[in-house]
């Protein structure tokens, strides 16, 4: 039997391989694709081939249970076609690999020269682990053992040192042989990373639980001398979590009964209300009454760092009923939710933006929070705003969306006003204080006042903060870069430091002594001095981390949180940092755009923004809309508890009107709205940004012109399409790529996504040099 198969490859094309039986919609097997094994999923009957050509069978079948229905499917290629993706992309993005089956493909031992060892595991609850140590037929164990010694320690050692540290888990499947007087460990896990003995020639690898990024190298030596064989395991799951304290549902007040009950049926709901105005009990109420019904609730949150604050709100109101999903659960813990939602078990699911993508049975209610914020995008792989595929499902469903926000984006904000979207306002906080009023600090005066050197405070903001602390209050300061200077420079020759990959400064960080590019993630230690002249290198500009110093220095007494990127990488570090803050281990609290988000502290009345100026002028069009809201958010932080807040930003341009707006909805998008109708930006037209990347200038710059050329003639029988370029990026040069791009733009959205439909897949590019489409692009960087 023919079936057609989605595989995850950047080629628009349909593929077809012969089943021994019919298989259902969603069922992932295992197809070849020349020399190599793809793990793809069925998407319908195949197409008959030519009578000349043969189909090729396909090499398993990973289980029978579907990954996804045939509404779902649906949903992908609503989703391919809009976002110009190939169908196996969108369907990859969609299914994370450690979900999208029961199974997964690793590499065990086989018969040959296998023998069982028992490790006794540290101290914990993981109990006795059995290890499967495998060696090249014909060696002993003794002399397995002897040729580890000499690197590192014995097989049973070395097992229970990567068990001690967690690096090996129960679950994985280890293996160890010699190759060319090499000893080596390897291990399959979701990592992947290695480790080398200080010797260098005995190597620990940990090998991730996908076949297709398994090093090719180790799994042909493993296959070849008969030590392994492919073979296809089951998952496991993840315990679960405690049960949360139910907490009873409070009155609601006129404004918010009035939101909850328009919401009904099909359609989409702004629901614009200021900082504190109580949306979340809105969302509640609404849950309430779809769990009522019968169905399942989807509530999505632009930041994992959201996701406990909201979570436990939720948790307490429908204990046992909410599942949770992001890309910080282990592959386990992911598993385990994925099938609840899919079960039906999970009536509510919060997470980030790929909980879109949940396994929904009955879907009755999408909500998305801070519908404004840009960390809704997926700005790799298939480009996609979560957002945007939020109103799309749950108009599929049947289901009502709501979009909640104090700062909704323009867009939205013009559905709304025009109808296309219903308009829910609450204008008044939930409680007795109003949102506090914008103070704008001139930083010229307050520099010519210091004699020419800008402090870390201005005097009315230094002031602030201290008598917020002196009455027991707390502070949030906001500052959107991190690190602890962004650039690094010989004061004697000019000497500095960039990435040799991207061309940017790189940024110091002081508590590990290292400089990075936050680009591509290239890092060298901080040599101190100069290695030309020998004198101590000049620290230029400043991030949260030197800020961190500095207000420690100012405020020895007090107790600073940071939260950023830097101090949030480990798991539970978000709901760490802010549980520290809540209950007032720490009383200041500086960090980059995530201090500003959703959080609800009583007892903070003092906020501010120590730097606008760098986001006002970023070289992108939605400059303006971004530091509006990000002040407008900040805004809402403080005064939410008894006593009144104060709010400041510091600037360089205090006229600029994006300030004397901040909070007024109504006056900010009126005079944005007529910037961009006039210079025919969203909302008034829709963009795609295509950027050409190449490791070559010369070669980008001339596939550019070349897709420039050849978009330009194409879009002459499309009234109203223009394509703008090309030019070279903002940021043009980064991982080793040189990058141009180039801006579609439709004033005619019939016509435009026609254009697109008819020529996008006909822009095919020399070799060496990759496309990137980006649909209605959030970043022009």
């Amino acid at each position: 039997m023919l079936i057609e198969v989605a595989v995850p490859l950047p080629v628009h094309a349909r593929f077809t391989w012969r089943a021994p039986h019919a298989l259902a919609v969603g069922v992932p097997v295992v197809v070849p694709y020349g020399p190599r094994e793809l793990v793809g999923w069925v998407v319908g009957p195949g197409l008959p081939p030519p009578d000349d050509v043969p189909v090729k069978p396909i090499r398993d079948v990973l289980g029978d249970e579907p990954v996804f229905d045939a509404d779902q499917l649906a949903f992908y290629r609503w989703m391919a076609d809009y976002y110009l993706a190939p169908l196996g992309e969108v369907v990859a993005a969609a299914t994370p690999a450690d979900t999208t089956a029961a199974t997964r493909r690793t590499f065990v031992p086989t018969e040959a020269g296998i023998e069982r060892l028992a490790v006794d595991p540290p101290p914990g609850p993981r109990g006795t682990v059995l290890r499967e140590v495998v060696a090249r037929p014909g060696l002993t164990r003794t002399a397995l053992e002897r040729r580890l010694h000499d690197e590192v320690a014995t097989v049973p050692h070395v097992l229970a040192a990567l068990t001690a540290s967690g690096w090996v888990r129960g679950d994985d499947v280890v293996v160890a042989g010699v190759r060319d007087e090499e000893a080596w460990v390897v291990a399959t896990g979701p990592a992947s990373e290695a480790v080398r003995s200080p010797r260098g020639r005995e190597v620990l690898a940990r090998l991730p639980a996908r076949a297709a990024d398994l090093p090719a190298g180790v799994v042909a030596t493993l296959v070849k001398h008969g030590a392994a064989a492919k073979e296809r395991r089951p998952r496991g799951g993840a315990i679960g979590a405690p049960a949360p304290t139910p907490t009873a549902a409070p009155s609601l007040n006129p404004a918010q009964r009035a939101a909850v009950a328009a919401v009904a049926g099909a359609g989409t709901w702004l629901l614009h209300g200021v900082t504190g105005a109580g949306k979340t009990e809105v969302y509640l109420a609404l849950a309430e009454k779809a769990l009522a019904a019968g169905a399942q609730v989807l509530v999505l949150v632009p930041e994992i760092a959201l996701t406990p604050q909201l979570c436990a709100r939720f948790e307490g109101r429908f204990p046992g009923q909410v599942a949770v999903l992001h890309s910080a659960l282990a592959a386990g813990e992911k598993l385990r939710e994925w099938r609840r939602i899919r079960s039906g078990g999970a009536g509510v699911v919060v997470g980030a933006r790929s909980a879109v993508f949940a396994p929904f049975h009955r879907l009755g209610l999408v909500v998305v929070d801070e519908e404004h914020d840009d960390s809704y995008t997926q700005d790799e792989g298939v480009r996609y705003h979560g957002r945007d595929l939020a109103v799309v499902r749950a108009a599929r469903a049947g289901a009502p969306c709501v979009l909640g926000s104090a700062t909704p984006s323009l867009e939205s904000w013009r559905n709304a006003s025009s109808g296309r979207y219903h308009l829910l306002q609450l204008l008044d906080r939930a409680t007795a204080r109003p949102v506090p009023t914008l103070e704008v600090v001139d930083m010229r005066a307050v520099t010519k006042a210091a004699g020419g050197t800008a402090p870390l405070l201005a005097p009315e903001v230094d002031t602030a903060v201290r008598e917020a602390l002196a009455s027991g209050g707390k502070s949030i300061l906001l500052y959107n870069r991190r690190g602890f200077a962004t650039f690094v420079q010989c004061t004697s020759c000019g000497g500095s430091y960039d990435c040799p990959s991207c061309g940017v400064a790189l940024v110091y960080h002081q508590a590990i002594g290292r400089m990075d590019c936050h680009y591509c993630g290239f890092r060298r230690t901080f040599p101190g001095d100069c290695p030309q002249c020998a004198v101590p290198l000049q620290l230029l500009g400043r991030g949260t981390e030197r800020i961190e110093a500095q207000l420690a220095e100012a405020f020895p007494d007090v107790a600073i949180g940071r939260m950023d990127a830097d101090t949030t990488r480990g798991k539970g570090a978000h709901a760490r940092i802010l549980d520290d803050f809540r209950d007032g281990r720490t009383r200041l609290l500086v960090g980059t755009q995530l201090v500003a988000k959703g959080h609800d502290f009583p007892d903070v009345t003092v906020a501010a923004v120590l730097g606008a100026d760098h986001i006002l002028g970023m070289p992108d069009f939605r400059s303006a809309e971004r530091t509006w809201a990000l002040v407008t958010q900040l805004c809402g932080r403080a005064g939410r508890g008894a006593a009144a807040g104060r709010v400041f930003v510091q600037t360089q341009h205090p006229e600029h009107p994006v300030f004397s707006c901040v909070g007024d909805m109504a006056s900010f998008a009126q005079g944005e709205l007529e910037l961009r109708a006039m210079l025919g930006y969203p909302p008034f037209s829709s963009l795609v940004l295509v950027r050409i990347e190449g490791a070559e200038r010369a070669d980008a710059r001339a596939a550019a012109s070349s897709f420039v050329a050849q978009a330009r003639e194409q879009a002459r029988a499309y009234p109203g399409v223009d394509v703008l370029g090309p030019a070279a990026a903002p940021l043009p040069r980064l991982v080793g790529r040189w990058r141009f791009q180039a801006v579609l733009r439709g004033k005619d959205r019939r016509a435009f996504r026609a254009f697109l439909a008819a020529h996008h897949a006909s822009w095919r590019l020399a070799t060496g040099v990759r496309r990137i489409i980006d649909v209605d692009p959030r970043s022009m960087m």
